[in-house]
């Protein structure tokens, strides 16, 4: 029921924000604003800009979702591993993906290029409202798991977004789509 509940929600942002590369990440805004990577580096967003790169927002206990998509990552960011394009994975749960467990995380995917962030709950909030990503908690025996958005994002060396993918979109389709709207070199 979950996945069913979150396609259409990926299907309707998909839908509203449409692919037209219109929408810019306020990187400038961001200046002030730091993560902290998988191998516990402070990385400023700002200087993240100028490169093309897909964001995934998730987290290490998904139970789904978030493999799946991560594991796409993994297919795409080998063919391009020589090439101008990186993969950025956002926490959405600071609560428990410290620098450690995403460095973990991130091992079991093998992905080049690939950087792997958390910081503070508000920073997290803020970034990902810039690219429309919601996220709830749902409390369960003991524990928790997200609901949240599920979506790929495309961004240019501009900072604009060229597209958004579901989380389950094909390795081969999200290839053939980054080099047709990037081409990375």
């Amino acid at each position: 029921m979950k996945l069913i509940f979150f396609f259409w929600i990926s299907l309707y942002i998909l839908t509203c924000s449409g692919n037209s590369g219109i929408e810019t990440i306020p990187f400038e805004d961001w200046k002030h604003l730091n993560l902290v990577d998988q191998n516990s580096k402070l990385v400023n967003l700002y200087e993240l800009k100028n490169t093309p790169t897909i964001f995934y927002f998730g987290y290490s206990h998904c139970p789904d979702m978030c493999p799946m998509a991560l594991s796409s990552l993994s297919t795409v960011m080998k063919k391009f591993q020589n090439k101008r394009f990186r993969a950025i994975f956002i926490s959405l749960d600071p609560e428990r993906d410290d620098p450690g467990l995403l460095k973990r995380y991130s091992l079991q995917f093998s992905i080049p290029s690939f950087l792997a962030l958390t910081g503070d709950y508000r920073t997290i909030s803020e970034i990902g409202r810039s690219f429309g990503i919601r996220s709830t908690k749902q409390n369960h025996d003991g524990g928790y798991t997200l609901d949240h958005t599920n979506v790929l994002i495309l961004i240019d060396s501009n900072s604009r977004i060229l597209a958004r993918y579901p989380g389950n979109t094909s390795p081969e389709t999200l290839i053939k789509e980054i080099e047709t709207k990037v081409n990375p070199k």
